[in-house]
């Protein structure tokens, strides 16, 4: 890893990932962005969303027995992604160093949960849908 760099994101990520789920098989990927660096716009969460939706395409994470044992509600899944970035551990599914920001599952939460015409209300800690209207 290289210190600072945002290639810490998909490569912690994805590391993370293989790790907690056994077996993945790899994939190529292209990452561009023309956000400047910090702007505050949840950029890094949109990435580790974006390696784990790339990894189950090819893997089918989320239909394995494992997965359904570890993460058995979406929320629960959500907050996994905000683990992968901070580095807990969620249950089971080992924590590291992550990328080194130390956020919760917020940013996650509405980028996996979004519908288009929908708004969700979720509480935090645990991670919870209030009401969608």
């Amino acid at each position: 890893k290289k210190q600072g760099h945002w290639s810490n994101y998909p490569v912690t990520a994805l590391t993370r990932i293989c790790r907690n789920f056994p077996g993945c098989k790899g994939f190529d990927a292209v990452l561009a962005s023309d956000l400047p660096g910090a702007a505050g716009m949840s950029s890094s969460s949109a990435i580790v969303c974006a390696m784990f939706i790339a990894l189950d395409t090819v893997n089918k994470i989320t239909t394995s027995k494992r997965f359904k044992q570890q993460l058995p509600t979406r929320e629960e899944f959500y907050e996994y992604l905000g683990c992968i970035e901070n580095g807990s551990s969620k249950g089971d599914l080992t924590g590291d160093t992550g990328v080194g920001t130390f956020g919760g599952s917020e940013d996650h939460t509405a980028i996996m949960a979004c519908q288009k015409g929908k708004l969700h209300a979720f509480s935090y800690c645990p991670t919870k849908l209030q009401s969608i209207i």
